[in-house]
């Protein structure tokens, strides 16, 4: 979009409020790249997306959300063959349990939420679970 109408709209204003709400530094950074988008399609399902979040939201609450570090790093060491430490193996372990979480919490008398919430499922879905790990 041309840079005159973001000033115009104060787009800078609206993500700059939209970070305050995040309370992870990873969606405070995604919020910071946000851009206004102009493709019809891409707009159309945007808002469906966001319609379905609104409505999960309003039917449950808000999930729980915790800091969680930038997985690239630890990500990186694995690849490179380098053992985990201690600290490094502790946020694995938060990274699933927010995982199991919030898969939890979208599928909670939700059984049908592929149909219900068919943009969001594909998100949830994606979450990783191991039943053997208890967190």
């Amino acid at each position: 979009m041309h840079i005159n109408y973001t000033e115009k709209l104060e787009f800078n204003k609206i993500t700059n409020i939209l970070r305050d709400y995040c309370v992870t530094n990873i969606g405070k950074a995604i919020a910071k790249d946000l851009h206004p988008e102009n493709k019809k399609e891409v707009v159309s399902y945007l808002l469906k997306e966001t319609t379905e979040a609104t409505t999960l939201i309003y039917k449950k609450k808000l999930p729980t959300f915790v800091e969680i570090i930038d997985f690239d790093y630890i990500q990186k060491m694995l690849q490179s063959g380098s053992s985990l430490n201690a600290k490094n193996l502790l946020e694995v372990v938060r990274i699933l349990k927010l995982s199991n979480n919030l898969k939890e919490y979208f599928l909670e008398d939700n059984k049908d939420s592929n149909t219900s919430f068919p943009i969001l499922d594909k998100y949830f879905s994606s979450f990783y679970i191991n039943p053997c790990i208890r967190y």
